[in-house]
């Protein structure tokens, strides 16, 4: 007699807390890091300025675009190439960072 068991294809079920970090070099924007500890819309993200750092809303989750807003600003992250739009005004600038994932 065979006994039949499920196979796990994956764990992601299995994780707790999930975090997406973006460092950039330096840039006119003075953006140094994207901390997402959340990623869903209405959740809050933490942007780090070389001068101050500001948290702003989650205005646009989706697996491959992430956005969060702040005021006359909006930060617009393409989460497969780590590329980050900082929009402020009628003036934007791209930045190309580094991404890495934590999950535990």
């Amino acid at each position: 007699m065979v006994a039949s068991l499920p196979v796990v294809s994956g764990c992601d079920f299995l994780t707790r807390f999930e975090q997406e970090r973006y460092e950039c070099p330096p840039n006119p924007t003075g953006i140094l890091e994207l901390d997402f500890r959340a990623i869903s819309i209405g959740s809050e993200a933490t942007a780090i300025f070389a001068d101050r750092t500001i948290t702003g809303r989650i205005i646009e989750s989706a697996d491959d675009q992430l956005s969060i807003q702040k005021d006359n600003m909006i930060i617009r992250v393409d989460r497969n190439s780590a590329l980050v739009r900082l929009t402020s005004g009628g003036r934007y600038v791209n930045i190309r960072c580094n991404k890495t994932v934590f999950k535990m």
